[in-house]
């Protein structure tokens, strides 16, 4: 019973005890520097600290600055002895990341740490980011994050600047646009705008609608700068501007009208009637006559309908073409040519045109296109010998009997470089000269103008060039003893 006693009272006492603390919801975390009056290469030093009762655990914070404006102190990064700390001075291009850890929760008021930078350019701020904070919350008695970003967003220390020096641009003001003066500070690039009032209208009379006897017009003011019109007022209506006018032309069968008419608007006033015309007769053909039947003819009123008695119109002569080509002559075929009627192709004296024949060039008919018909042979001349000692060579002739088409031409050939060869400028001829062991046959190809093939001839010959054959080429070459020999 005495145990039962003393461990409710136990109890009792550490409930009350624990009653007694008193927990922060979130954690405070504040910024301060050691001055914010500085100029261009002081150094400020960043203190961050944490609030009484925070309750904190472990903290990740990044301190954020204008690049352009601070610089980090190399090595100036420094924490505190209340918590367990690692840091990077160059976290990101514009950050700087602090990680602090306890073993218990932090309940006193106290710096985390500190952070130096080198001023660049005044105008810049100085900011700190809650990553990530641990904390014992106040009901559960438990750790906790807590992502306290925009707790802390506002917190920021800037660096003035005097905006001693300055830039000005002005943009003029006009009848239609008000003007502004920015000056910029040439070291943080501050802007200050000043609006110039705009400027009065420089006025021109404009007449922006004209009076006519119809409707009323229109006059205003236009500003000459900036075509702005304004101070519009009415003009009187003109009076009519009457003109004599024929409203229906007078005819043989109708009497016309006339009246006043107003060149501006159209109004018609004071309408009168024309008498009537005569007739005004004028011969009319019906229907042509031609060399095959007989026309007529009428006489007609040129203002209306009044017809005369019909009359007829004696037959034509024939209109004949002379020697019109009814079918042309070919190289084969004779052609036909008559007089012809150009109306009723009545047909007269029909005669024969001889055929032309044909007329060839480059091998062919340039009228129906036919081959010209060739005859001749080509062939190369049986060589007098087929096997050529080295250094040594032969002429190849090629012979033609009968007449060959103009533009003619030869080609030559080999299958194989066993010899060195040189054509003949007309191509009928061959050199051709032992370097390498082995057959070859040379081709001779006879061409027309166009290229194309109409003969060929080949014939295979020996180049005797063994080794041993190869020197002594190179010796009877040396003392003038190679030869040619004629086909």
């Amino acid at each position: 019973m005495k145990k039962t006693l003393s461990l409710i009272i136990a109890v009792i006492i550490t409930l009350s005890s624990l009653t007694l603390i008193s927990y922060a919801e979130t954690p405070n975390i504040s910024m301060i520097a050691d001055t914010t009056n500085v100029n261009v290469g002081d150094v400020v030093t960043v203190t961050v600290k944490v609030a009484k009762d925070s309750n904190l655990c472990s903290v990740t914070l990044d301190v954020i600055y204008d690049k352009e404006c601070f610089e980090v102190v190399k090595d100036s990064m420094h924490a505190t002895e209340v918590m367990g700390t690692t840091f990077n001075e160059n976290y990101a291009a514009n950050k700087a990341r602090y990680v602090g850890t306890l073993e218990r929760f932090l309940k006193n008021e106290a710096n985390l740490f500190s952070i130096q930078f080198k001023v660049l350019k005044r105008g810049g701020n100085i900011s700190i980011e809650a990553i990530e904070v641990y904390h014992i919350d106040d009901v559960e008695r438990k750790e906790v994050t807590t992502a306290v970003n925009n707790s802390l967003k506002d917190d920021t220390i800037s660096i003035a600047c005097p905006h001693t020096e300055k830039t000005t641009e002005t943009t003029d003001a006009t009848c239609s646009k008000e003007g502004k003066k920015v000056e910029t500070c040439k070291e943080c690039g501050h802007k200050t705008e000043t609006v110039i009032a705009k400027l009065a209208h420089t006025p021109k009379d404009i007449v922006t609608k004209e009076a006519t006897c119809k409707e009323a017009g229109e006059k205003a003011k236009l500003c000459t700068v900036c075509n702005e019109i304004y101070d519009k007022t009415a003009i009187p209506a003109l009076p009519h501007n009457m003109k004599d006018i024929v409203i229906k032309e007078t005819t043989c069968n109708e009497e016309g009208i006339k009246a006043k008419k107003c060149v501006i608007c159209g109004y018609i006033a004071d309408e009168t009637y024309l008498p009537r015309l005569p007739h005004e007769m004028q011969e009319i053909i019906i229907e042509e006559a031609t060399c095959i039947k007989t026309g007529k003819k009428i006489e007609q009123c040129r203002n209306c309908n009044y017809r005369s008695i019909e009359k007829t119109i004696p037959i034509l002569p024939h209109t004949m073409e002379k020697d019109v080509i009814i079918q042309e002559p070919s190289c084969t075929e004779p052609g036909i040519k008559a007089d012809i009627c150009s109306f009723c192709d009545k047909t007269t004296n029909i005669t024969t045109i001889q055929a032309t024949g044909h007329n060839y060039k480059n091998g062919k008919c340039v009228n129906c296109g036919e081959a010209e018909p060739i005859n001749f042979t080509f062939e190369i001349q049986e060589p007098s010998t087929k096997r050529i000692r080295c250094k040594d060579g032969i002429i190849l002739h090629t012979k033609i009997t009968g007449k060959l088409p103009k533009g003619a031409k030869i080609e030559w050939s080999a299958n194989n470089s066993n010899f060195n060869i040189e054509k003949s400028a007309d191509g009928t001829e061959l050199t051709i000269i032992s370097k390498d062991n082995g057959y070859t046959t040379f081709t001779a190809i006879l061409c027309d103008a166009d290229g194309n093939e109409l003969a060929k001839d080949s014939v295979e010959m020996y180049s005797k060039s063994g080794f041993f054959d190869k020197i002594g080429g190179f010796f009877r070459g040396l003392f003038g003893l190679s030869k040619i020999y004629e086909n």
